[in-house]
């Protein structure tokens, strides 16, 4: 067995205020770097508390050179007991707080168990348009002349679609027609239709979406998030 040393980039510090056409950047060592960011650490979790700081675990394959460099983890530790190794980092919100909303992302679990419309709906913008323009235009239009959609092959054979049959997309809003494309990528519970399409008997994604539920934070609408159900075209 051979030990690959590790090779780092060189660390530097400000020196000068932040805003300043010249940040003046200090070369420093790994101990004083580490001691700079405990001690940062140690005031905002007297300050605010231990859970006002996320970490993110480095593989336990690299916990080994993470402990020669420091000589220790204790600097990890910002209170009597050590953070647990969560191997994510969430993004506090101040402005999210003051204004009603969770300042950390919340999952939602919605009744994922329904029987009309099994399948979760996203969309995709493809590389040919953009958005709904410059479909008009010949060489485009050749390119990709009409809306497609597209599904796991097990999801296509448990309906009996083929490659480039005609399907109907359904949802609690509407339906549209598209062309079926298999996709292996993409998992069995999900549809992937385009959007950008205006014929509304053939492709308009807007048929299918609610025009009322939007996110009270980014305003999005659910272009990207919708319970449906797909079948081959009559």
């Amino acid at each position: 067995m051979s030990i690959v040393p590790i090779a780092f980039l060189p660390l530097l510090k400000r020196t000068a205020s932040k805003g300043s056409a010249d940040p003046a950047w200090k070369a420093i060592s790994w101990d004083e770097a580490l001691d700079t960011i405990s001690r940062k650490l140690r005031k905002i979790a007297e300050e605010s508390g231990a859970e006002a700081v996320a970490l993110v675990s480095p593989h336990p394959a690299e916990q080994a050179s993470q402990t020669a460099l420091s000589g220790s983890t204790d600097w990890l530790t910002l209170s009597a007991a050590p953070i647990r190794y969560l191997r994510k980092l969430e993004i506090f919100s101040e402005r999210f707080k003051t204004s009603g909303y969770s300042p950390v992302p919340q999952f939602e679990n919605e009744e994922l168990s329904n029987a009309r419309y099994p399948l979760r709906l996203i969309s995709a913008k493809w590389i040919v348009y953009c958005h709904s323009q410059q479909r008009q235009l010949p060489s485009l239009h050749q390119r990709m002349p009409e809306p497609l959609v597209e599904l796991n092959p097990r999801t296509a054979a448990t309906r009996g679609i083929e490659e480039h049959d005609w399907v109907v997309i359904e949802t609690c809003e509407g339906s549209i027609q598209a062309r079926a494309r298999l996709n292996r990528s993409l998992a069995e519970d999900v549809v992937c239709s385009q959007y950008g399409w205006c014929d509304d008997s053939h492709g308009n994604y807007n048929n299918m979406i609610s025009d009322t539920d939007f996110d009270p934070i980014s305003s999005s609408n659910t272009l990207r998030n919708s319970r449906c159900n797909i079948a081959k075209a009559k």
